[in-house]
């Protein structure tokens, strides 16, 4: 379990980082009318719906979430699945490692008189509980942020779109596979996702979002 989740975090943080996050595809516009397009005013190029400009990266991102200074990148239609796994893996690396530290803390051996007398076990029990209280708020700080990650997936959103108040709606298994993936099986494993433009554009607006 410990090397498929830490496996599992550095591969999808790898992916983040290095993979481009919705390249418009170079043919998208084929049997499309032009003048029925978005038309970016930084590219001055025409773009799909729901593509918007990173002024950090100086481009058009398919499905733009945010520019993350965590993976130096932006999140797009490509790398968000990816982007999620690597919150996803690292909340489940962060318990993993509350776990092992409670179970050593309420062990019968740990507290013993000839352990504790130790000076190792001394300087065991502070870097414990030093390192404890680092991982504390990055635990608060990291579910927050994957549950809010899980969120704008649910509901077929972006962080740019929430705050737009625009949401786009398939349906619960719709809004999943439009990021994870339509292999429900592979929806846990990281993997760069093929930007489909016909599947964004299909996406119709629902409800306005209030959060």
């Amino acid at each position: 379990y410990q090397r498929r989740v830490h496996g599992g975090t550095l591969w999808a943080y790898l992916l983040a980082v290095f993979s481009d996050p919705g390249p418009v595809p170079p043919n998208w516009l084929n049997g499309r009318d032009p003048e029925n397009q978005n038309l970016c005013g930084k590219c001055n190029e025409y773009k799909p719906t729901r593509t918007h400009h990173c002024s950090y990266c100086k481009r058009c991102v398919v499905r733009y979430d945010h520019h993350c200074d965590w993976i130096d990148n932006c999140v797009g239609q490509a790398n968000n699945k990816c982007f999620f796994l690597f919150l996803f893996y690292i909340n489940c690396c962060i318990f993993h490692y509350i776990y092992m530290t409670g179970n050593m803390l309420i062990s019968a051996d740990y507290f013993k008189p000839e352990q504790t007398a130790t000076v190792s076990w001394m300087i065991h029990a502070i870097a414990t509980g030093v390192f404890s209280l680092m991982v504390t708020p990055l635990c608060l700080f990291g579910v927050g942020f994957a549950l809010w990650a899980s969120y704008l997936i649910v509901v077929n959103s972006t962080s740019l779109e929430n705050g737009l108040n625009e949401s786009y709606d398939n349906g619960f298994i719709g809004n999943c596979r439009q990021v994870l993936g339509s292999n429900i099986l592979m929806w846990f494993v990281p993997t760069i996702e093929e930007i489909d433009v016909d599947l964004v554009e299909a996406s119709t607006p629902s409800k306005t979002v209030s959060v």
